[in-house]
């Protein structure tokens, strides 16, 4: 909260610190290769230590950036911190991990999905097959601990990537759930998910089909409410999960909206009940409902999945990139740097840098 505040003055005197690089792409290898210190630094301001997620969505990009050693390193330091503690962390320094605010359930879904990628793009599986008995042990424990009668997570689980709502059985937890369902099977973990009956509980309680004339449909939030889940739509639609025509029905909604515009994406239609912000989150409330660099390249990679033309939406980002010469986290309403009396919004953001040369390059 010190570094928050810190930077956020920093911030409001001095602006956003520029990058060097004549081009988006250029700045944003020059992100991640600012922030690779002993750990990966989420971010150049405030964010000083290596949340697990982001690691995950910066990966893909950050390999035409930071050598494939240094990445295997930090999942591999993800890997026996978690064995350690018997659950993934929130976050991690160079000797330890820890929870910060509180502890996540995206964590375990998204490191299997490191393993996975890393295996993959750099052609070796030693990695990955050096890890499959400790994420077989982490995966069970994820399950006893998360998962409800019904299949999907428990209400009473309310931690993931959105810290400051602490939204109960997010609708995005199901999906990086079903995610890891997914990843297991193709991986030769043992999990007892099975991703098709995941996948038709999750379509059955949290989507909702539009009129049949325009070919629509979303998912809703959480457990509990109507409103219209972005975070649970794009991870869908990064990651490829659904069938076709479910993803095609979220990318036809989410086009039709404001949510994408000035630039994609806003993480909700509206402020969140305040019933379920922490007490600190209220000085900031309008924080996780503002539209998100990282979460739209999410999308914008879903979308080009898809073979959508994303041209006028990255069009959007490289003015937005170049203006700033760097790669923020949040902004407001305007497309401006989000930022309140007590905070401002992060800088030199590890996850939208990769999530940048992911879309770029790979």
């Amino acid at each position: 909260m010190l570094l928050n505040f810190l930077d956020g003055i920093r911030v409001r005197l001095r602006g956003i610190p520029p990058v060097p690089g004549d081009t988006p792409v250029e700045i944003a290898r020059a992100v991640l290769r600012r922030n690779a210190r002993r750990v990966l630094h989420s971010g150049a301001g405030h964010f000083k230590f290596l949340w697990v997620v982001d690691l995950a969505w910066a990966l893909r990009g950050a390999e035409h950036a930071l050598p494939r050693e240094y990445l295997r390193n930090q999942i591999g330091h993800v890997l026996r911190e978690s064995g350690r503690l018997g659950r993934v962390p929130t976050c991690l320094r160079p000797a330890r991990g820890f929870d910060m605010p509180y502890p996540r359930a995206d964590g375990l879904p998204w490191l299997i999905h490191a393993v996975d990628e890393y295996a993959r793009f750099a052609g070796d599986r030693r990695l990955l097959d050096g890890a499959r008995p400790g994420l077989a042990r982490l995966v069970a424990a994820w399950e006893r601990e998360h998962l409800g009668e019904d299949g999907l997570v428990r209400r009473s689980v309310a931690g993931d990537w959105m810290d400051t709502v602490l939204r109960p059985s997010s609708t995005y937890n199901n999906v990086c759930a079903l995610m890891m369902a997914e990843k297991c099977r193709a991986i030769e973990v043992e999990s007892a998910l099975d991703p098709e009956r995941l996948s038709a509980r999750i379509l059955e309680s949290r989507f909702r089909a539009g009129a049949a004339s325009d070919g629509e449909g979303r998912l809703t939030d959480h457990d509990g409410t109507e409103a219209t889940g972005v975070d649970g739509a794009v991870v869908a639609l990064y990651l490829g999960l659904f069938p076709r025509a479910v993803r095609e029905a979220l990318a036809a909604h989410l086009e039709a909206s404001d949510l994408v515009r000035p630039l994609p994406i806003r993480i909700s239609t509206g402020p969140y009940d305040r019933r379920l912000l922490p007490l600190i989150s209220r000085l900031t409330p309008g924080y996780h409902a503002s539209t998100w660099l990282h979460m739209g390249l999410l999308y914008l990679n879903g979308l080009k999945r898809l073979g959508r033309d994303i041209s006028a939406h990255r069009a959007r980002v490289d003015d937005l990139v170049l203006r700033h010469r760097n790669f923020l986290e949040c902004l407001d309403g305007r497309g401006e740097p989000y930022r309140t009396a007590f905070h401002a919004t992060e800088y030199g953001l590890s996850m939208a840098a990769g999530q940048y040369l992911e879309l770029a390059l790979s």
